[in-house]
């Protein structure tokens, strides 16, 4: 059956979306449906399933066949090919301009496509319009791995999280009341195809909530995930980093600053910093490997944390306030001893950052 080039241009979302913790997960099943004048392109992933259909005059096949074939090696061979090329998928190869493929064929099971097809026309229980997407990537390289490999929407922020060391929240104009976690994934989506908003569409099937969008003719269906990124808005995880005592500095000040102490804190454990005030100045030394410091003038300081030295991280220091839109920065610093964490805003009040501490031993 042939194709124009650009009919197979979602290929580059089944290679995105594709990983290889189970033997299927990277390959791509299709199955040409003659009676149905139908061509079923499928992946199953271990977060997404994606499917396309493509309708066809297929009269002139024999009969209906299918093929298994490595995802990333069919993307290859099409993207490799000039613009309007014609491509030839058969039971046997790939062919096209006189070369001909015989790519390794596999076997698998996909009748669970057909459920999955069947779930696509279900009544939806929801539509949750999520916008601002943009901004999504912004916060995607705060995410952890495995139960916080998510970026969640919660109390209409984009949030991310390692758990051990650093947080991010953007602020969006979603009006959402659940709370949605999505899978990280989904950012290099948005950056890849430029989307400003999808519509996620919640359905119930064989008693099981999914959640699924389209990007042109392609279904998305998110597999649910087990997430452990908490709500950092309630009241018992704010008091953490939400301090009413602050320092205020100019951020391009102290960027350069840390820009500077990081040739060689990155060699220290953890790039870790020390950081305390003297009457004007926000000093920051590196101990590890030598001795370095850095004073950087503040603009305001609460005269609670005159006396107070904390350990963070230069580099991540240095990636919160580079996702800081604005020119001053707000570090909320607690003056007790046994504080956990330290957050980052600025004058707009689009973002918070949270940096947990790190223990003050100066060996």
């Amino acid at each position: 059956m042939k194709f124009v080039r650009e009919e197979l241009d979602f290929l580059k979302l089944y290679v995105m979306l594709s990983d290889t913790r189970s033997f299927l997960n990277d390959k791509i099943h299709i199955n040409f449906i003659k009676e149905k004048d139908s061509i079923i392109f499928s992946q199953l992933s271990y977060k997404f399933n994606l499917i396309t259909v493509l309708q066809k005059n297929l009269s002139t096949l024999k009969e209906s066949f299918n093929i298994l074939v490595e995802t990333n090696q069919l993307f290859s061979l099409v993207s490799l090919l000039p613009k309007n090329s014609e491509i030839n998928i058969s039971k046997e190869e790939i062919s096209f301009e006189g070369s001909k493929y015989q790519l390794p064929k596999y076997e698998g099971d996909y009748s669970v496509v057909d459920k999955f097809l069947l779930l696509t026309s279900s009544p939806k229980v929801e539509e949750i319009k999520i916008v601002d997407l943009e901004k999504m990537p912004l916060i995607k390289n705060y995410a952890g791995i495995d139960e916080l490999d998510t970026i969640g929407i919660i109390e209409n922020y984009f949030v991310a999280s390692n758990r051990t060391d650093v947080a991010g929240a953007i602020k969006t104009s979603n009006t959402i009341n659940d709370i949605i976690f999505l899978p990280t994934e989904i950012a290099s989506i948005i950056t890849s195809y430029g989307l400003k908003s999808i519509v996620l569409n919640k359905v119930e099937f064989n008693e099981t909530i999914y959640n699924y969008f389209i990007i042109n003719q392609t279904y998305v269906i998110i597999n649910n995930m087990e997430y452990a990124l908490a709500n950092i808005f309630e009241d018992n995880v704010r008091v953490l980093y939400d301090h009413p005592t602050f320092v205020k500095i100019n951020k391009n000040n102290l960027l350069q600053a840390l820009t500077r102490i990081l040739v060689v804190a990155k060699n220290n454990i953890y790039n870790r910093i020390f950081i305390s005030f003297d009457t004007n100045n926000m000093i920051i030394e590196s101990i590890d490997t030598g001795y370095s410091v850095e004073k950087v003038p503040f603009i305001k300081l609460s005269n609670e944390i005159q006396n107070v030295k904390i350990t963070v991280s230069a580099s991540n220091v240095k990636t919160i306030l580079q996702s800081l839109q604005g020119n001053e920065v707000t570090i909320k610093i607690s003056p007790e001893q046994d504080s956990t964490a330290i957050s980052f805003v600025d004058e707009n009040n689009n973002s918070l950052f949270v940096h947990t501490l790190y223990e003050n031993i100066e060996e």
